[in-house]
């Protein structure tokens, strides 16, 4: 697949411009036009545009590539390119993924999907946009897990007191005599900023 620069770091303006003239990536209005690119090349010239960041964490970027494993799982199992994708294989798409998954990990693949195909609208990869036949179930507000067989939703909201036993027992882990004083306080702070901040665990992990 043909990698294409997308920042004149290391080449200049115009060598860069010629270089996506050369590869058929502008138009005669010189917008980006990806009509003719492949699968892959999409794949790549999406996430160099419009998914990765510099701020993005880690956890964050391989939530975005499993979403898009998911996606080329789904089509290329079926024999579809993601090229050939319509009306038709957006409601296939949407079906699968509100059965199999739970609402909100559907919502969130959905939602990568969308970007995907607006996307790909925009930049003449598709030539209607098919993000209108995207249907994502609705999301309560508030941490909560769906359990769509029981016809329920079951809240996750911690009291004050589950909150203590949780710090408390994160406390107790600790079995070494040496600098054990220390390695409690520590995992007390683990525990209280998790609670109170609403942090992930990776991104507690990465202030260490």
């Amino acid at each position: 697949m043909e990698e294409f620069e997308l920042s004149p770091a290391k080449n200049s303006f115009r060598q860069l411009k010629e270089q996506w003239e050369e590869a058929e990536l502008l138009d005669e209005d010189n917008n980006l036009n990806l009509k003719h690119v492949s699968d892959e090349e999409f794949i790549q010239l999406f996430f160099s545009m419009r998914i990765i960041k510099k701020s993005l964490s880690p956890h964050t970027i391989r939530s975005y590539n499993q979403d898009m494993k998911t996606i080329l799982s789904f089509f290329y199992e079926r024999e579809i390119t993601l090229k050939s994708i319509g009306f038709m294989e957006v409601k296939l798409f949407n079906e699968e993924m509100m059965n199999q998954y739970a609402n909100r990990t559907a919502a969130r693949k959905l939602e990568f999907f969308r970007r995907m195909l607006e996307f790909g609208h925009a930049t003449h990869f598709y030539p209607s946009l098919y993000t209108t036949w995207i249907e994502k179930p609705s999301i309560a507000k508030g941490h909560y897990s769906d359990k769509e067989k029981q016809n329920r939703t079951e809240y996750r909201e911690l009291t004050d007191r589950e909150a203590q036993v949780i710090v408390n027992a994160l406390e107790s882990v600790v079995r070494i005599r040496q600098h054990e004083k220390e390695f409690k306080a520590r995992n007390r702070l683990m525990g209280m900023l998790l609670y109170m901040s609403g942090m992930r665990s990776s991104e507690l992990l990465s202030l260490n």
